[in-house]
């Protein structure tokens, strides 16, 4: 009773952390998106993990990736209200280091005590520009070639940290055939062990010539296996042969 208990709570944990994932909307030309996400095995609890793709005004695409602090419900609550301001905060225009701080004032108007870290990717797929701010997330991984490189992004506080301080905005012209994975700390942070090494483990596990649905799929088996204890969002993003990396 209670094995078959627990699998029906976890189910039903399962569905509706599903369906607080958004639908991602069609790729532009040149540009290839996919997403895993993968809950975490301890418990049969919703966690505050997500990532998102939104439509900006003028063609661009949002991409986020964000982790409330926490677990069970009211991490998820959290989640699908910085979720959702920040789908309407981008539909009225307002960039990455503007949406960040109203995030942490909304918190702070609904006397919501959290905090979570994102990473906020905006992007012009034509001419494989984007724009990187951090709210003390792990950093974006680049894969060109043999090349395997952390993107070398400022940290800004966690959303929910109040803040006078601007949020640093970095810009990178993407070189050929990029790809880019942003990710939870889930995928790569292990009890006992520095987040360094975790990092180091996934820069050595990506391998490119993978389809990019299959790369995702791949990288998360291979890090986390049937042992992970924390959730895992993943989104990655392939571009078609451009230019040079170049932050700004």
């Amino acid at each position: 009773d209670n094995a078959r208990l627990y699998t029906e709570q976890r189910s039903v944990a399962h569905t509706v952390q599903h369906s607080l994932l958004p639908v991602i909307p069609a790729c532009p030309d040149g540009l290839e998106i996919a997403t895993y996400y993968q809950p975490g095995v301890d418990g049969t609890e919703v966690g505050g993990d997500w990532y998102d793709v939104v439509d900006l005004p003028g063609g661009g695409l949002l991409v986020v990736v964000g982790d409330v602090a926490g677990r069970g419900l009211r991490a998820a609550t959290v989640m699908a209200l910085l979720r959702h301001a920040t789908r309407a905060y981008a539909a009225d225009g307002d960039g990455p280091e503007v949406i960040l701080p109203k995030l942490t004032r909304l918190l702070d108007r609904e006397g919501v005590s959290a905090f979570a870290t994102m990473l906020c990717l905006e992007l012009d797929p034509s001419h494989h520009h984007v724009r990187v701010v951090n709210a003390g997330h792990p950093r974006a991984l680049l894969i060109t070639g043999e090349e395997r490189t952390f993107l070398d992004t400022p940290l800004g506080p966690p959303v929910g940290v109040r803040s006078t301080k601007p949020y640093p905005v970095t810009r990178y012209d993407l070189p050929a055939a990029a790809t880019l994975l942003a990710f939870t700390d889930g995928l790569v942070e292990r009890r006992g062990e520095s987040v360094d090494a975790g990092m180091e483990r996934l820069r050595s596990a990506v391998h490119a010539e993978a389809p990019l649905s299959e790369l995702l799929t791949t990288v998360v088996d291979d890090l986390t296996g049937s042992a992970a204890n924390d959730d895992v969002a993943v989104v990655g993003l392939r571009w078609a042969p451009s230019a040079v990396l170049t932050p700004v």
